[in-house]
């Protein structure tokens, strides 16, 4: 090997171990910036265990047997009058991939809910053939979480949301009132819910594989905050 050789070979080996630590200092200052965020929202670090681990894991559970195995990330807590609230990412591990499922997802957990299952997904707000393609992959897909939902006489809801569910006469009748006009008023709430948990992101506006900002994520933590109130007010 002659020096111009080696003297390439070194260049590339050194600007390579350059970018990797550069990627772990970034990656490890914005989970810094993560927790602080976190923190300063009043929520604390929390070690995740079985129990919430399977809890959360019923809400992403599919119908069909290709449902992977469901990991909780970077949970943190902060209390409720009536339970907690949780800010967590969900990975789900099957035989061929590993996906992100949510990031900073915004869960609550409350003694006065006992929620049928059921899963929310938003239709695009655009008016052409590929957000039409797009709303009909999405509906596609969603059935995996079980038969469609269909609200004829809310039609602004219908325009704007997919609903799913295994139990779908029951989510029917659930979805009525405040919550489901509070629905209709927004754009791109994903929501999963079953028993005395639910869990809030939104899907469009960022890839699941992207964190929020911080601006994004107090707007979902406020959001989760008004339907926990709608919830809990409808059972009383």
């Amino acid at each position: 090997m002659n020096p111009t050789t080696v003297v390439i070979v070194l260049g590339v080996l050194v600007a390579g171990l350059g970018l990797l630590i550069y990627v772990i200092v970034r990656s490890s200052r914005q989970a810094a910036e993560r927790r602080q965020q976190l923190q300063e929202m009043g929520f604390e670090p929390l070690e995740t265990d079985d129990e919430l681990t399977n809890r959360i894991s019923a809400l992403y559970r599919r119908v069909d047997p290709t449902t992977g195995r469901f990991e909780l990330r970077d949970v943190a807590r902060r209390a409720l009058p009536d339970g907690e609230m949780y800010i967590l990412d969900v990975l789900e591990h099957s035989r061929e991939d590993h996906v992100w499922q949510a990031k900073q997802t915004v869960a609550v957990s409350s003694s006065r809910l006992n929620l049928p299952h059921f899963v929310l997904t938003p239709k695009s707000d655009m008016n052409n053939w590929a957000a039409a393609l797009a709303d009909r992959v999405i509906g596609w897909a969603a059935t995996a979480y079980g038969p469609a939902v269909t609200f004829p006489d809310a039609p602004q809801f219908e325009q704007r949301y997919n609903v799913n569910s295994t139990a779908p006469d029951e989510a029917r009748r659930f979805l009525t009132g405040d919550l489901l006009q509070h629905l209709a008023d927004t754009r791109y709430t994903c929501m999963h819910a079953r028993g005395s948990v639910f869990t809030l992101t939104e899907m469009g506006t960022q890839p699941s594989t992207r964190y929020p900002t911080p601006e994004q994520l107090r707007e979902r933590v406020e959001r989760a905050t008004t339907i926990h109130s709608l919830l809990t007010r409808h059972f009383g």
